[in-house]
């Protein structure tokens, strides 16, 4: 009924749940590891839906839901002090260079991403910031549409859209905060 896709959402769930309860243990954040329950709720929850069953697969919605949101609220928290530690630490008067962009690691990309926001300003930052995503998340998406017949171009218009303004609006808000928080800091010395 559902299709491939709670299996695609599986896959993707259990590599980030094994990622991050690695970056857990390297880290010594525990806020990690309650991201990796969330994630094998909703792993859970794709194995279900693919198996058709979906009382099981409201009956996990009944934890998985809360659990969310508190994830959500605790990881933004960590996000909000890696960001301040990472505005602390980073020289804005560092080149700028595309692969810092592209690559794997969060703290290269953002620590670019907090320099672009030091000399063009958080909200053309964001803007951008918009934009990348819409390109990365479009192709991803537009290259999934050729293989899965299910998935039309209104939807990934309309996924592309949804996901990237969620995205921004996130990455707006921990900028500023962490920037906030940096000049609360600089305030007291």
């Amino acid at each position: 009924m559902y299709g491939f896709w709670p299996l695609l959402a599986l896959a993707f769930l259990l590599v980030a749940m094994v990622a991050t309860v690695r970056r857990a243990r390297r880290e010594r954040e525990k806020t990690g590891y309650l991201l990796a329950i969330t994630g094998l709720l909703g792993a859970l929850l794709s194995l279900s839906l693919f198996l058709d069953q979906l009382l099981l697969a409201l009956l996990l919605c009944v934890p998985g839901f809360p659990l969310s949101i508190v994830t959500m609220y605790k990881v933004s928290e960590v996000n909000k002090r890696r960001y301040a530690r990472m505005v602390e630490e980073v020289d804005v008067s560092a080149p700028l260079r595309v692969r810092d962009f592209l690559s794997g690691s969060i703290e290269r990309s953002g620590r670019s991403w907090l320099i672009m926001a030091s000399r063009w300003g958080i909200r053309k930052t964001a803007l951008l910031y918009y934009l990348f995503g819409v390109a990365v998340v479009g192709a991803v998406l537009s290259i999934a549409s050729l293989f899965l017949h299910s998935l039309g171009m209104i939807e990934v218009v309309i996924y592309t859209i949804i996901v990237n303004i969620l995205n921004a609006t996130l990455f707006y808000r921990r900028i500023t905060k962490s920037l906030d928080l940096h000049k609360g800091d600089s305030d007291e010395k």
